[in-house]
């Protein structure tokens, strides 16, 4: 359970723009083509063996989203694409009930041969070479096993439990002396076929890589936030404010990432952790910072929340904080919060019970 929580966890990170989030741009066809053409040319689906359905094609939450439904004979199987602007960035192919991936071609049984041929495809689609030397670093992976491997500024993690075997890349980038991991692409399967790619390789760029906060400073920012901040319980009329709390000196976590400040560009961002001396209302074990590290500009502000709990409302004191953002790319270097891990458990067990549902009735999750 664990290794599936941190598959989807990496995935929804990648695609969400994260930011956690390349991709590639068209001019002319519309989402539902580019989602079709990308499933016959890349993933090498036969159309022909199912009956084809638009189920969802719009804006979600900060990204748009395209979905079809292939039926056939006993099941379905359900394709969910994101796109952030014109850049997909993930898709997910899940089989329900009896359903079956109807290859056009037969698939090679090495798992890194699998892999090469699809970025193959990928790139031929995409009309990209940037993908190039994300497929080259496969020629270093001499057999099919978990590992690590870090070539120039890229690195490539393997991680095989079955039934999923994860391949997930990294742009490393220097940052004022500090190396930053950036999740840039990750392919996912499970059962022997495709289940997920997170395509944010190529999307996203890095506005600044210089720091004018340390990360001393960021933890003497934070403590001092700290010290105006309260948070609400409740629900009107019997709504709690907490004020009073205790700040411990130790622990302290302060991480460094790359953000999303501005469209599709990424700036340093001190995440910063300061513990609590107990659990208090609203079960806040912390309160959490963010803070632009280029521009020493406070990001946000908001409370820790022991896992399985739902975030209080909460309200700031004497700071005017910037529109909290999604998650971006590369929070997962720095954080896996207890919302997100509760949020990847919710769409688990979502997936179990849709599992469970008529092959001809899909839930509808839009």
């Amino acid at each position: 359970m664990r290794y599936i929580v941190f598959v989807l966890l990496v995935s929804l990170l990648l695609f969400q723009a994260l930011p956690w989030a390349g991709g590639f741009t068209f001019s002319g066809p519309s989402r539902p083509d580019l989602v079709l053409s990308f499933l016959r040319e890349v993933i090498l689906l036969d159309l022909s063996k199912y009956n084809v359905t638009l189920l969802f094609d719009g804006l979600t939450l900060d990204h748009n989203r395209t979905r079809f439904k292939l039926e056939e004979t006993g099941g379905y199987v359900e394709v969910d694409c994101r796109f952030k602007g014109s850049f997909m960035t993930w898709c997910m192919i899940s089989k329900y009930g009896n359903a079956a991936l109807h290859y056009v071609e037969a698939e090679p049984e090495s798992y890194v041969e699998r892999v090469r041929k699809l970025l193959d495809r990928y790139e031929g689609w995409s009309g990209d070479t940037a993908y190039k030397e994300i497929r080259n670093i496969l020629w270093l992976v001499t057999k099919e096993k978990n590992q690590t491997i870090v070539h120039g500024s890229l690195k490539l993690t393997i991680s095989i439990c079955e039934p999923f075997v994860d391949f997930q890349w990294y742009r490393i980038i220097m940052v004022d002396g500090y190396s930053v991991e950036l999740p840039s692409l990750g392919i996912t399967f499970e059962g022997g076929e495709l289940h997920i790619l997170g395509d944010t390789y190529r999307p996203f760029k890095v506005g600044n890589t210089s720091l004018k906060i340390s990360k001393e400073e960021a933890i003497g920012m934070a403590r001092r936030l700290a010290g105006n901040f309260s948070w609400k319980v409740g629900v009107e009329p019997n709504v709690t404010v907490v004020r009073e709390f205790k700040v411990l000196e130790e622990p302290v976590q302060a991480s460094l990432s790359l953000w999303e400040r501005e469209p599709l560009t990424l700036y340093p961002h001190w995440h910063v952790t300061l513990y609590l001396d107990k659990t208090y209302p609203g079960f806040v074990t912390g309160i959490m910072v963010g803070i632009w590290a280029d521009t020493g500009e406070t990001h946000y502000i908001k409370p820790l929340v022991a896992s399985g709990y739902p975030t209080p409302p909460q309200e700031t004191a004497g700071e005017d904080l910037s529109k909290e953002q999604p998650l971006q790319p590369g929070q997962m270097v720095i954080i896996v919060a207890a919302l997100t891990t509760a949020a990847a458990i919710s769409l688990l067990a979502a997936k179990k019970m849709r599992r469970k549902a008529s092959p001809t009735k899909p839930a509808n999750h839009n």
